[in-house]
């Protein structure tokens, strides 16, 4: 039995059936064959964008356009499917004129770019993590800013402010009140305010601290925060007079009226002593080595002032001292001194000040607050 012929379309679906006549299948998968041809077409070339209605699957492509841009036809329409250059975008203008440091921005309504500055009305919400040019208000040009101008727009420009970054964001915290700490409460929460706990001899921090140059016999702490609840001065120094000692004053808040009260008793191996100074115009804390002592020797004092920042209550503290004028008996003194200020003012600078002369060089005197 003959093979039947077979078709180029498929070579398993024959020609001619047993008759001789063309296969029913052939037939169809022909003029299956002729309508693709016929709705596909050849792609064409041109110059700018193609005319007419297309059938569906018709290609033509421009090559004028740089790059070429191609089309095909769609539901009667012509739909442009190649690569497009920027200013072919549907919401974009045909140019654009700008300068360099100029911002950009979207038009309203979305219809393109402009160039231009950003002013309080176009910043987004506070804490997008942008920096802008212009944060005065106003839109007519771009104002130069520092970086302090923007985070007090974007952030707070309230004094004592604390940044820290929050779960979305850097935020500000605002200032807690008077005498809080700053607390953490651990990984994946905000800090927090909070009430100091403990009371005088406390945990301390160090405020200031001075070594002396040698060249000045005034010491002054000035602009004390209220954020503690007790202050205390210790203070290791000797003086340059030509005296083997010298006394330290102090005066709180310049005041150097006669309102300073103290009580002192001071022993040694040979004898001891108590009296009293009332209406003093500064504090005679204690008294130092000075020039005339033996060379390497300097005095260790301790000063503790009760309810710094109170303004209910006259100031009150004490002063203790270690003194040591040479090696011979009578030499070696403890000084002890209870002391009152008559003012009810919180403290917000003490100055301390020789008799005479300077404080020695590399002197120290050191403020801590007290919680």
């Amino acid at each position: 039995m003959a093979v039947k012929d077979t078709g180029p379309l498929d070579w398993q679906v024959p020609i001619v059936d047993n008759s001789g006549r063309p296969s029913p299948e052939f037939q169809r998968r022909w003029n299956q064959q002729r309508t693709n041809n016929d709705a596909i077409g050849i792609i064409t070339t041109g110059s700018g964008a193609p005319t007419g209605t297309p059938k569906d699957g018709q290609g033509y492509v421009d090559i004028a356009a740089v790059p070429p841009a191609e089309y095909v036809g769609f539901g009667g329409v012509w739909k442009k499917v190649g690569v497009f250059s920027f200013t072919q975008l549907a919401d974009a203008p045909s140019s654009y004129t700008g300068s360099g440091g100029k911002l950009v921005k979207v038009n309203p309504g979305a219809t393109g770019l402009t160039f231009g500055s950003l002013g309080v009305a176009d910043l987004p919400s506070i804490g997008d993590g942008n920096i802008y040019a212009n944060v005065s208000g106003g839109v007519a040009s771009p104002t130069a800013q520092s970086l302090s101008a923007v985070l007090d727009y974007v952030l707070s420009s309230t004094r004592g402010s604390v940044l820290y970054r929050g779960a979305t964001g850097w935020r500000a915290l605002g200032p807690g009140a008077s005498g809080q700490v700053l607390q953490t409460n651990g990984a994946g929460a905000d800090p927090s305010w909070a009430t100091a706990s403990g009371g005088g001899g406390g945990s301390t921090t160090l405020l200031s601290e001075i070594i002396a140059p040698g060249t000045s016999g005034t010491v002054t702490f000035s602009s004390i925060p209220t954020t503690y609840r007790d202050l205390k001065m210790l203070i290791r120094a000797r003086g340059d007079a030509a005296a083997t000692t010298v006394v330290l004053n102090i005066t709180f808040n310049g005041d150097t009226g006669a309102n300073y009260d103290y009580e002192r008793l001071t022993g040694n191996n040979t004898a001891a002593s108590a009296n009293n100074s009332l209406a003093q115009t500064s504090l005679a804390a204690e008294s130092i080595v000075a020039g005339s002592a033996p060379v390497g020797l300097a005095d260790f004092l301790e000063i503790y002032i009760a309810n710094y920042r109170d303004t209910n209550f006259q100031k009150a503290g004490y002063a203790t001292a270690s003194l040591k004028v040479g090696t011979s008996a009578g030499n070696l003194t403890n000084d002890k001194k209870s002391f009152f200020w008559r003012s009810t003012a919180a403290i917000n600078s003490i100055t301390v000040a020789l008799s005479s002369g300077n404080f020695a060089a590399n002197s120290v005197i050191s403020l801590y607050g007290c919680l």
